[in-house]
């Protein structure tokens, strides 16, 4: 750890927004990798030197032009939620931590304007308050941030209906790339193609602006079959058929099925 960048970095920051403790930054200098043995064998060593939790957009971009000046490499972490080691800085250096971008800037009818590190299930409980709900969403929503999953994710619960996050589940997104003058740029329509999905290596994804529905009340219906053919030619016709709304259509193979509620 080099101490004249650390300084540099409480510098720009607040204190406070920089760890030091050994542990919180081995923490935060991972994801689910370990799903994998592979990559457990290969990832498990690998460790941040920095990590900041900045909490405003001008702290992060400040933090990038610093990293920039000092030539650190930077890995972008929003709840850690990937599974194949999106999160973990290959190289040492900073990591920069979203989590604390967490507000809502704008609700209204038909879309809303959040910051990267809002966590997805936060958001769609203030989006119920107004009859509203999210298009698609991923498994892991509960913890998982808006803004990890447009940079790191595709689709999910929602997709059936709605498509995968290129198919105009996002509008536009505000993104800071690391020039030489850290930039700033507000993406919308294709030039969003760039940056879906690519975890935050062509730029790094702030605040957000996607598409809303009216809310539907939700009914889960759990159907049994004798042969997983049956299971997986009915799920297909469901999942291909406009008469009935649906937010999930899953193929759940025995004896997994015993575990849901019923």
């Amino acid at each position: 750890m080099n101490e004249r960048f650390l300084e540099k970095l409480r510098s720009t920051v607040e204190v406070e927004d920089v760890i030091v403790e050994k542990e919180t930054i081995s923490k935060l200098s991972k994801d689910y990798y370990w799903y994998s043995p592979v990559l457990d064998a290969e990832l498990r060593d690998k460790e941040a030197d920095y990590v900041v939790i900045p909490d405003t957009h001008e702290k992060v971009k400040n933090v990038l032009q610093l990293a920039v000046e000092e030539k650190v490499p930077v890995t972008l972490r929003g709840a850690g939620t990937g599974n194949y080691g999106q999160a973990i800085p290959m190289n040492g250096g900073l990591v920069v931590d979203l989590s604390k971008l967490n507000q809502v800037i704008k609700i209204a009818d038909g879309f809303v304007t959040v910051q990267a590190g809002m966590r997805i299930r936060d958001l769609e409980k203030q989006l119920h308050v107004t009859d509203q709900e999210l298009t698609i969403y991923p498994s892991t929503f509960v913890k998982a941030t808006i803004g990890g999953f447009i940079a790191g994710g595709s689709g999910g619960i929602g997709s059936v209906t709605w498509g995968n996050l290129w198919d105009g589940n996002v509008l536009s997104a505000k993104v800071l790339t690391m020039n030489d003058t850290v930039t700033e740029l507000v993406l919308e329509g294709e030039e969003l193609l760039d940056y879906i999905h690519s975890y935050g290596t062509t730029g790094i994804i702030t605040e957000v602006t996607i598409p809303i529905k009216q809310q539907t009340k939700w009914v889960q219906e759990l159907i049994g079959f004798d042969h997983l053919h049956e299971a997986l030619a009915f799920s297909k016709s469901i999942a291909e058929a406009t008469r009935w709304k649906k937010r999930l259509v899953s193929v759940v193979e025995a004896p997994i099925p015993l575990f849901l509620d019923r």
